[in-house]
């Protein structure tokens, strides 16, 4: 392609010097409209190797190369896990999610409340942590959370159960409630899991919203950030 190139700029140097040495028997600006056609060619030449080297450059990516010269898929690179030690406490989660944090009732998130809010793989998750006195029980902050739910949304959930048998949060019991919500024609429209425990080292209240399309996707990602949780002093 570089040979292509040099060719092209090759031929527009030797127009450009027969039109400077021959006046009489060339004509000028047939000669410069030619220059002109020739540069556009170039361009897009230039532009067309540009791309076509990005594209092979992406598409090598792709491939190892064996020792013997053979070629082979690359294996995707595991996504790692990572962990949010922000606030007083710890959440493992896959690297992919990012969080964005905020308080509540418009103040800045701190370790005494607020809230943090990610969406990755069709679900999405609400973790709020408040330090009222006393301290919310599992229950009441499950509750408190499906009414802020209703409130912000303007949706209508309806609940499918709960429990707090067996239920715990780094080692500490908690309770649980489960929703959905339905279009127009009454047809399940999305799912919902909230879980409420209290941390004893700092006194505060938690409650996780997970929510999305897919209930096996949603519970499962529920539970998988529930058992990445630790409480910190």
């Amino acid at each position: 392609m570089k040979k292509i190139l040099m060719s092209s700029f090759a031929a527009l140097s030797l127009l450009t010097f027969t039109a400077c040495g021959s006046s009489a028997e060339v004509d000028l600006s047939s000669v410069t409209q030619q220059n002109d056609a020739l540069l556009a060619e170039v361009k897009s030449l230039s532009t067309k190797v540009a791309s076509l080297e990005s594209n092979v450059s992406n598409l090598q990516s792709a491939f190892l190369i064996n020792e013997d010269g053979s070629a082979q898929f690359a294996a995707a690179r595991p996504i790692q896990i990572i962990d949010y030690n922000d606030y007083g406490f710890s959440l493992k989660h896959p690297e992919t999610v990012e969080f964005t944090a905020t308080g509540l009732a418009g103040s800045d998130a701190d370790n005494d409340s607020g809230s943090i809010l990610a969406s990755a793989g069709g679900t999405t998750l609400l973790l709020i942590w408040s330090s009222p006195d006393p301290a919310l029980t599992p229950q009441e902050s499950v509750a408190g959370a499906f009414q802020a739910l209703q409130a912000l949304t303007g949706s209508s959930f309806q609940v499918l159960g709960g429990g707090s048998e067996g239920f715990k949060v780094s080692e500490q019991d908690g309770a649980y409630g489960s929703f959905v919500t339905r279009d127009a024609a009454g047809e399940v429209a999305g799912v919902g899991v909230i879980g409420g425990w209290v941390c004893p080292s700092s006194g505060r209240s938690f409650a996780l919203t997970m929510t999305g399309a897919d209930v096996d996707i949603t519970q499962a990602s529920f539970f998988s950030l529930l058992q990445g949780f630790t409480c910190k002093s």
